[in-house]
């Protein structure tokens, strides 16, 4: 699929999930019940029991979202799909809960659903990955930034598969695996190339079309993301 689908499968992703709070707010628990998916089976006791639960939680507030992964156009059990996995914080009567809810946009009849009700994140505490949370508290600003730039090169929907490599000179599988241990990853090659083709690339590849989901992803304009790729260079120069 093209980079513009990309970035409209994204945006329709987080519509329907700002459409699915809205309506459990507002009581309408069948509306927010068509928007759901269950590809397994077992849809009525499975939705009596998601909009029994949710209506007990309201009313919610979404606080953020920001897109985590995007999947293009495959085959699976359920049918031909794209996938959108969005990293969701939201306040509802037990506090505020982060998790995921994950979106299949099915291309033929040009419908996103919700996969997974996330009812069990909120009902349950929060899980965390306390060692990725200890090590992004450990982090400097520029660390946090570089973190964010390899995150949208992995995940986002800035660069297509069939170009990555020679965009990069690595494969995705080997920029996630330095995402993966970053900031304490070795200062390889690997390392330093993917750090450089992530900032190259985000600051001078064509993303016009994108630009709509770079936010979230990139916590700065891609004019001060420029600056920060210039000092970056200038430190990696010889004294």
């Amino acid at each position: 699929m093209s980079e513009q689908q990309s970035v409209e499968v994204c945006a329709k992703a987080l519509a329907l999930i700002r459409s699915h709070f809205t309506h459990l707010n507002d009581g309408r628990l069948e509306a927010a019940g068509q928007q759901l998916l269950f590809p397994s089976g077992g849809e009525n006791g499975r939705l009596a029991v998601y909009v029994h639960e949710m209506s007990k939680l309201a009313p919610f507030r979404l606080l953020t979202t920001s897109i985590r992964r995007f999947e293009g156009v495959c085959k699976r059990r359920h049918g031909t799909v794209a996938t959108v996995l969005v990293d969701v914080r939201v306040s509802c009567s037990p506090g505020e809960r982060d998790f995921g809810i994950m979106v299949e946009w099915f291309p033929k009849i040009d419908v996103s659903l919700i996969s997974i009700p996330p009812t069990k994140w909120f009902l349950e505490k929060p899980r965390r990955d306390d060692a990725a949370l200890a090590r992004c508290a450990g982090m400097t600003q520029d660390e946090k930034l570089i973190e964010e730039c390899l995150r949208a090169a992995v995940d986002g929907p800035f660069f297509p598969d069939w170009e990555f490599h020679a965009l990069f000179g690595l494969y995705r599988r080997e920029v996630a695996a330095v995402l993966e241990s970053w900031p304490r990853s070795d200062h390889d090659n690997n390392t330093r190339l993917a750090i450089h083709s992530a900032l190259c690339n985000l600051t001078g590849y064509p993303l016009s079309k994108s630009m709509a989901v770079w936010p979230n992803f990139i916590s700065v304009s891609r004019e001060e993301l420029s600056d920060f790729f210039d000092r970056w260079l200038a430190a990696q120069s010889p004294a």
